[in-house]
């Protein structure tokens, strides 16, 4: 959802990972191992509509490079993990739409006891693009932003395996270049708590209120409020249902964009055989639009897929969506499309290759954001 749709042929992907290098820490009488992962990925692709436009599509070519490394760190009590990973790429003809970007991300865990946990992550986001960093619904744009994102958790277990408690606070700043008029900060919290009915149901219960304050002076308080059941239906199929509601209250300048909305989702994972797995996911949820200051949009949309391995060294991955986004103050609606199936190709020690093919369409009343696309991925990989 949200993803540009391209046309990607790629002729070379170079990755190497150095994956738990000689570290050895000795805490508290127990040895501890810390992980390095390092990984390059390069490559070329094909755009057929750089632009995501539905009367005037550009095609273009561009390079890609995406080097990652990582750094975990387990103590006695304590885990460490920091990770940085960028992302180029360069265009051909139309440099404006060239992507910069890099992600910082850093996590300390500490457990007290088999009983209390504490946790902090971070995450730092400097980005050229909507959509790149993160999974929307909303119509991807190139605009250049900085993002914060830091949570805070706290998790108790009450009784063990009956009784769990967890509170968490997460506070996000998302600055825009060019555009300070459509800056916002956003403070979330949410509390949960968790019922467990034997070893294969649970029952949980969460809110989730939230204050989100855009600089042009439009505020909101949000006060979702889910319930929801997990079960284990055989050792092969998991089943979580929740329903919930949301209720949202802007301040008196837009007080007539004030809501109340239903949401549902329903999440099947099952394992059918050794060499078989799917997924469905059912949902309808609120969002933000990015792209209409202050405004929501209702999602209701449907994900499958289907996971197989024909053989030892191959495997069939075939992905499937359909979103339709009603925005709720405005006179809009989208549907998105898209479907994809990949096959890959393991080469022994020489890595792997794959092949993609993905079609995507998106509808409007808006008649800029129409447009279809379809998308090709031919690439191979080689770990070291």
């Amino acid at each position: 959802m949200g993803a540009l749709a391209i046309l990607i042929m790629r002729h070379s992907i170079f990755k190497f990972h150095l994956l738990i290098i000689g570290l050895y820490l000795w805490c508290n009488g127990g040895v501890y191992s810390a992980g390095i992962e390092v990984e390059v990925d390069t490559g070329t692709a094909y755009d057929s509509n750089v632009f995501c436009s539905f009367t005037d599509q550009k095609k273009d070519v561009y390079f890609t490079l995406n080097p990652r490394v990582a750094l975990k760190i387990p103590f006695n009590k304590l885990y460490l993990s920091l990770d940085l990973r960028t992302a180029l790429e360069q265009h051909v003809n139309y440099t404006e739409e060239n992507l910069q970007e890099l992600v910082f991300s850093g996590l300390v865990r500490y457990n007290s006891s088999d009983h209390v946990s504490f946790g902090l992550q971070d995450e730092f986001i400097v980005s050229g693009r909507l959509g790149s960093s993160e999974k929307l619904t909303d119509v991807t744009r190139y605009r250049e932003f900085v993002n914060n994102k830091l949570t805070s958790s706290f998790k108790y277990k009450l009784m063990a395996g009956i009784l769990a408690t967890s509170f968490g606070y997460i506070n996000t700043i998302r600055n825009y270049r060019g555009s300070d008029k459509d800056d916002w900060i956003d403070h979330a919290g949410k509390s949960q708590i968790e019922y467990f009915l034997g070893h294969k149901t649970s029952v949980q219960m969460s809110l989730e209120p939230t204050k989100k304050l855009y600089k042009i002076g439009i505020n909101y308080i949000s006060i979702p409020v889910i319930v929801s059941l997990k079960r284990n239906l055989t050792n092969k199929v998991d089943v979580s249902f929740s329903l919930g509601s949301e209720s949202r209250r802007y301040n008196a300048a837009t007080q007539g964009h004030s809501w109340d909305k239903p949401t549902v989702v329903l999440d099947i994972t099952g394992n059918f055989t050794q060499k078989a797995s799917s997924k469905l996911l059912l949902q309808r949820k609120v969002y933000d639009s990015d792209i209409l200051t202050g405004y929501a949009f209702v999602s209701t949309n449907c994900e499958t897929s289907l996971t197989s391995n024909l053989r030892d060294d191959t495997q069939l991955i075939l992905q499937g969506l359909y979103s339709r986004n009603g925005y709720i103050q405005i006179e809009r609606a989208d549907n998105v499309f898209e479907g994809f199936g990949t096959i890959k190709y393991r080469l022994s020690r020489l890595g792997s290759i794959s092949f993609r093919y993905g079609y995507l369409r998106r509808t409007s009343n808006v008649i800029y954001d129409v447009y279809k696309q379809q998308l090709i991925n031919l690439f191979y990989t080689v770990l070291f």
